[in-house]
């Protein structure tokens, strides 16, 4: 995943990019969203600088104690991007199908 941020401020400095993954219509007790990846960059001003992460279908699954296996559920994950948990303005969301 590629996010374009920019420093629209006077001083350079870095920002921590972070995603975070929901997990809607899950049939396990889960967090509301997990942090999953993030980066550090360093913007100048006025400079845009794209960040980037990956997300693998890995990082989706949980432990299923009966099965004794990781699954990746075939659910809607809502994956969200920002500066922290509580500012997160960029949103979409993700199916995995059968």
């Amino acid at each position: 995943m590629n996010v374009d941020i920019t420093n629209t401020g006077d001083v350079g400095g870095d920002e921590i990019v972070q995603l975070y993954v929901g997990y809607d219509g899950s049939r396990v007790d889960r967090h509301v969203r997990d942090l999953k990846a993030f980066t550090v960059v360093h913007l100048d001003p006025g400079e845009t600088v794209t960040a980037s992460m990956t997300l693998r279908a890995d990082d989706l699954a949980f432990y299923d104690v009966d099965a004794a296996a990781w699954v990746v559920e075939p659910i809607t994950y809502s994956v969200s991007v920002g500066r922290s948990s509580r500012d997160l303005p960029l949103e979409a969301k993700l199916e995995i199908t059968d």
